[in-house]
């Protein structure tokens, strides 16, 4: 059985910059505004039908919460590596465990 976690909205620096500015004035700003919010609207909605319901993260790139996307998407890179992040790449902070690490952590008490 499959359990979604997180289930996450990305919203694009410019989106992010053109709400956070309130330049929702103008009439086809006002649409864009309708346009970023509808993910989230769709978001909300599945989230409902599921159980254990998923914690919703909205986040903005360069946000506080895009470290969960980018734990996702390389998760072997963060803080405590001993390798550098790849050319062009971020460094990731995240408080997560890797899979690797849990499962050690999970075959010392089995043996305990």
């Amino acid at each position: 059985m499959l359990y979604i976690l997180h289930f996450l909205v990305f919203s694009f620096e410019f989106s992010h910059v053109v709400v956070e500015k309130s330049c929702i004035t103008l009439y086809y700003v006002q649409m864009f505004a309708q346009l970023l919010q509808a993910p989230q609207e769709e978001a909300d909605s599945i989230i409902k039908e599921r159980f254990p319901v998923p914690r919703l993260v909205v986040c903005d790139q360069y946000g506080s919460q895009a470290r969960f996307l980018l734990a996702k998407l390389n998760p072997s890179v963060t803080y405590d590596s001993d390798s550098p992040p790849p050319p062009g790449g971020d460094m990731i902070f995240t408080d997560d465990a890797s899979f690797q690490v849990f499962m050690e952590h999970l075959q010392r008490l089995a043996v305990q």
